[in-house]
């Protein structure tokens, strides 16, 4: 019995150490492996753009085409998750025009009905105008009757007093008094800001902000650095339509010159306004290098305080 019951305990120990180390493989290769993208976009007569990532030698993917009307593509080995084009064609059309304005026909016929034999449409006709009319004829006489036991002079000036207050009612709650509100709302916000500026101004301008504020673009920096493109090539023609601007977006590229590389090629045209070429970028993204960055900015303590100094009151 006892031996028994070892190996089903040595049973579920070998199943649980299979399941962690599965669950652990999966975790550290979601981390560590890289995804890989490329990028091309061809500018001639119109817009060509590509986007395509691959994950763990091909086994998940998506890719991202735009010529007109673009579609997206998401796949797991074999299998598509999502695809955009095939939704696209699978749309129900819409009818034509002329289909409608059959349908339209058809069932106007259908409303339509045919007098019965033996009936005057007039007689209806007459007979439906002759009652409305009289009973309109008497409520006027009614309304404009004067009450019991009120001279007319009375009813007047209960009648004006009533389309005063209707009036002042109105203008109450019309769209001028909304914007009032909304006015006197925004005023109120802006007064305390102004208050409480040289707080604000304080914790900002103090040695943790600071000090937080080059620790978060540290990080920034770090982050676009590992996932900026490996390899990069661009012929570019470009102009504005202005030398001045050209000039000074042709001296943006001149600084940035040492950083794209030397495959990089910008011509400008200071004649015309122009945008043809291509462009070419391939490169990876590591999720663990996302993630030990932001990991590092949370915990930083500076950040904490600064968000509990933003929710004090004055």
């Amino acid at each position: 019995m006892l031996t028994i019951l070892l190996k089903i305990l040595s049973i579920l120990g070998i199943v649980l150490l299979v399941i962690l180390g599965s669950l652990l493989f999966v975790l550290l290769t979601v981390l560590f492996v890289p995804v890989f993208y490329k990028i091309r976009v061809n500018r001639q007569s119109d817009w060509d753009v590509s986007v395509r990532a691959n994950w763990l030698l091909g086994l998940a993917g998506a890719s991202f085409l735009y010529p007109q009307p673009g579609s997206l593509r998401i796949r797991i080995l074999f299998f598509k998750l999502f695809d955009s084009a095939a939704g696209a064609e699978n749309a129900p059309k819409q009818p034509s025009g002329k289909g409608r304005e059959k349908k339209g026909t058809h069932a106007r016929e259908k409303h339509t009905k045919k007098p019965h034999s033996g009936e005057n449409p007039e007689d209806k006709t007459e007979e439906k105008t002759a009652v409305p009319g009289e009973e309109n004829r008497s409520d006027t006489t009614n309304r404009e009757s004067p009450r019991a036991g009120h001279p007319p002079e009375q009813d007047e000036e209960a009648r004006q007093d009533r389309t005063k207050t209707g009036a002042e009612n109105a203008a109450a709650s019309g769209p001028i008094e909304k914007i009032r509100c909304k006015f006197q709302r925004i005023c109120d916000k802006i007064k305390n800001i102004r208050d409480n500026i040289n707080h604000y101004r304080e914790i900002l301008l103090c040695e943790d902000t600071k000090g937080l504020l080059n620790h978060g673009f540290m990080r920034l920096g770090r982050i676009l650095k590992s996932i900026r493109p490996r390899k990069l090539k661009a012929d570019i023609r470009f102009g504005t339509g202005s030398p001045d601007t050209t000039g000074y977006a042709y001296a943006v590229y001149g600084i940035l010159c040492p950083y794209l590389g030397k495959h990089v090629l910008v011509v400008p045209d200071f004649e015309q306004a122009v945008l043809e070429g291509e462009l070419t970028a391939s490169g990876h993204i590591t999720v663990f290098q996302l993630l030990r960055h932001g990991v590092m900015l949370a915990l930083d303590k500076r950040l904490r305080q600064l968000i509990s100094k933003f929710q004090q009151e004055d």
